[in-house]
């Protein structure tokens, strides 16, 4: 929940945000929440005791963006 927040808060602040969970699907909620106030928001899969989902996730999100500008764990 606390993810969650702080993502709705940058977003009101016109961020685009990107949402990272164990599986796409269960950041589905949170991007629908985040969507229906006006946000731009993707999920990306993301186990963060896997040094190769790491990295997947990051060059995921590098590829849609095109760059990250700041990281909220």
């Amino acid at each position: 929940m606390l993810g969650q927040a702080v993502a709705a808060g940058l977003a009101d602040a016109g961020a685009t945000v990107a949402i990272t969970c164990r599986t796409a699907a269960s950041g589905e909620a949170a991007r629908e929440a985040l969507a229906a106030c006006g946000a731009e928001v993707r999920v990306f899969s993301l186990d963060v005791f896997d040094s190769d989902s790491v990295e997947r996730c990051a060059g995921a999100v590098i590829e849609e963006f095109g760059r990250v500008d700041a990281l909220v764990n």
